[in-house]
């Protein structure tokens, strides 16, 4: 007898290609390819754009200003300035991405260098952990937050960083 979470499974991955076929491009090229053309080149882009972010910065300040400055701007400040593997790589959440997110809305936010640097910091790290996991046929990490969070950095702080560093 199947065990209903296997069953559960199973009907997830079922209705999840169902979905996928009904939903399939059959053949419109043309239509495929132009969601790419409708990216906007510019940086930032996640979440909110350079015209945009002046209001994001102004609801944090007015309306959100105690949590940011005690959850994100704080903890960013008590992050050290080279990531510790051991912290960053304890348990099931890898926090690079994170990590590198949080410095990156500081630096936003703040104008502030050291920030910067921590989120480029944490990014490269992040990239390095990646790569030697990848390496070693082992898995990264089973949640996307980490990912995201990364990827988010890497277009906050884009404009700053090399053409070196974009390539990692």
């Amino acid at each position: 007898m199947m065990n209903s979470r296997l069953a559960g499974r199973i009907a997830v991955l079922v209705w999840t290609l169902a979905a996928a076929t009904a939903c399939a491009d059959t053949g419109n090229a043309p239509m495929a390819a132009d969601w790419a053309s409708r990216i906007r080149p510019a940086h930032p882009r996640m979440f909110f754009t350079a015209e945009s972010f002046a209001q994001v910065k102004a609801y944090v300040l007015q309306h959100e200003r105690e949590y940011y400055e005690r959850r994100i701007k704080n903890a960013v400040a008590a992050l050290p300035l080279e990531p510790d593997a051991d912290a960053c790589e304890r348990g099931k959440n890898k926090l690079y991405g994170p990590y590198a997110q949080m410095s990156a809305f500081v630096w936003l936010m703040e104008g502030d260098a050291e920030a910067l640097a921590k989120a480029r910091n944490y990014l490269v790290a992040g990239v390095d952990y990646y790569n030697r996991r990848s390496s070693a046929r082992q898995t990264v990490n089973w949640y996307s937050a980490s990912r995201v969070g990364a990827m988010t950095a890497y277009d906050w702080i884009y404009d700053q960083l090399t053409p070196a560093d974009r390539k990692r």
